[in-house]
């Protein structure tokens, strides 16, 4: 990838750092926490599962495979247009709109009993809408605003989030049924639900004062800082010049899009990296399997999440200063396999698959490194940029969790082979 570093203009550096400043605070802050709660709603199904979940409906395998899908299949399918809005409008509102309507259909969960269990599948896939796009639409917008040399240390925060999310899913879902369980007559599930619901609401509300929009239309930045803002990036600045909101996206776009050969090589990355996620994000129905209750299942698996944040944040930071994105992808993917290679032929060892999973944990990296990849390739085109991301978010979901109902059988415990 060429480097286009030498091209920028000299720049104030006290602006520069009070710019910097004022956008990790707000935009990458923001950021965190959006990705913290979107994963905190999809990723909340194997903690109530183990709490109750699937004994209050009688979720059998197929159900509950198909439950968790039903997400993925609209987040798959609205990711082109979602980004393709986004690109056109102010993203300080469509982003924390996107995750209060998350939050509001969570505390849905309410209402979802045995005789209404349909209800169950119809908030995954309504909540599989708002939050589509959600993380591509982040990295865009910070891809809008940092550097190359600044981008994956950034990126790589939100994935922090993540981790953050599915280790609190944990922690709230053994507390919660601990303490909350049969309160009100409310399961301690639902309780899980409602919980994450309310915050996503009240992050959501914070978005509308924190988040910026793009350079040339942020309301909290000075006019220097504005300016040094569109220095950073004269690759991209054509596009922040007489933008206008037309919601199209052009036939030679699709076209151009279609015949790159990079589209297929990064999807193709992409879905193999969200397949290499599947364990840790199971690791609490693998521990329950195995004979550990449901409170231990879930602080268990919480414990694997927070010991993969500073790894994470290591291999950010030595691809930030490399600039090699394709070295760190083939290392950490081979890292990932080796590790499942070994829990396949020892999967009756807890202490080998607790390694494995903390082990495997550096895969997540990965996301934020390949989208950030994708963004330099198509970085002087704005909306090929937006829908290149778009698309491979969303095939890249797609293929993994259509596959997983086919392969993965919640009911295969101890040992989860076929």
């Amino acid at each position: 990838m060429k480097d286009y570093s030498h091209y920028y203009p000299q720049v104030d550096p006290d602006v520069e750092r009070a710019l910097l400043k004022k956008l990790d605070m707000r935009l990458v802050a923001w950021g965190t926490c959006a990705y913290f709660s979107n994963v905190l709603l999809r990723g909340n199904m194997p903690y109530a599962f183990t709490t109750g979940m699937n004994t209050d409906l009688h979720l059998n395998s197929s159900a509950y495979n198909w439950a968790v899908s039903m997400f993925f299949i609209s987040y798959s399918l609205f990711q082109m247009p979602s980004n393709i809005i986004f690109s056109q409008v102010q993203p300080r509102y469509y982003l924390p709109t996107a995750v209060i309507l998350s939050g509001i259909l969570s505390n849905l969960a309410v209402f979802i009993n045995d005789k209404h269990r349909g209800l169950l599948y119809v908030i995954r896939f309504c909540m599989g809408l708002s939050e589509a796009g959600c993380y591509p639409c982040i990295i865009f917008l910070i891809s809008s605003w940092y550097t190359q040399k600044e981008l994956n240390t950034r990126a790589c925060m939100i994935v922090i989030g993540s981790n953050l999310a599915l280790a609190a899913n944990g922690l709230i879902g053994g507390t919660v049924f601990t303490t909350l369980d049969g309160v009100a007559n409310i399961r301690g599930w639902k309780w899980m639900f409602m919980i994450e619901g309310v915050l996503a609401i009240l992050i959501g509300i914070a978005g509308y004062f924190s988040l910026p929009n793009y350079p040339y239309n942020t309301p909290w930045i000075t006019g220097v800082e504005r300016q040094v803002a569109l220095q950073r990036k004269p690759i991209t600045r054509s596009f922040w010049k007489d933008h206008e909101s037309l919601l199209f996206v052009s036939a030679k776009t699709l076209k151009h899009l279609a015949t790159t050969p990079y589209i297929y090589m990064l999807i193709f990355m992409f879905a193999c990296i969200v397949m290499g996620d599947t364990m840790i994000h199971n690791f609490a129905i693998i521990l329950n399997g195995m004979g550990y209750s449901s409170v231990q299942s879930n602080y268990y698996s919480a414990s694997v999440y927070i010991f993969s944040i500073i790894p994470t944040l290591v291999l950010a930071k030595t691809s930030d200063i490399m600039r090699h994105k394709g070295l760190h992808i083939f290392l950490v993917s081979l890292w990932s396999a080796l590790w499942y290679s070994f829990s396949w032929f020892s999967s009756s060892s807890v202490q080998l698959m607790f390694v494995a999973a903390c082990a495997v944990t550096l895969n997540a990296v990965l996301i934020p490194i390949t989208l950030n990849w994708a963004s330099q390739i198509y970085a002087c085109d704005h909306e090929m940029r937006a829908c290149m991301m778009a698309l491979i978010v969303s095939v890249g979901n797609f293929i993994p969790y259509l596959i997983k109902p086919m392969t993965w059988e919640v009911t295969d415990a101890p040992y989860f082979r076929k």
